[in-house]
This record gives C-alpha cells, sequence and structure tokens, in this order.
C-alpha cells in the first residue's frame, strides 16, 4: 500500500495476507488523498498471474 499526500508518495507498507485471513484495517495518515494497493509477487516461482494486480483509491 502507498499514500499520496497531495506532492508525493509517502507511506509506503507491505503486508503478507493470506486468502483465508480476515479484514485487515488501517487509519490512513491526515491529508492522504490517493490510496495504491497492488500484489507483488511472492518469489520468482510465483504464478499467480489471474489476480487483480492494484487498485488507487482516490479520495475527493
Amino acid at each position: 500500500m502507498a499514500v499520496h499526500d497531495g506532492k508525493i508518495w509517502a507511506l509506503v507498507k507491505n503486508w503478507d495476507i493470506k486468502a483465508a485471513s480476515g479484514r485487515l484495517a488501517e487509519k490512513l495518515p491526515a491529508g492522504a488523498q490517493k490510496i495504491s494497493i497492488g500484489r507483488v509477487k511472492t518469489s520468482a516461482t510465483d504464478s499467480v498471474d489471474d489476480a487483480p494486480v492494484s487498485w488507487l483509491l482516490e479520495y475527493l
């Protein structure tokens, strides 16, 4: 997850989330305008190619 504050992509966090995991709650920092969430392959042999790649949420 990366958070844009209107000037730069500031807060960047990585989580190892499993399919059976529950929801993940994250409080956004003040001034957050855009949130980018993407999937990163876990290894060179990671072959999950049919999963969504990324989401961009924008707060207006």
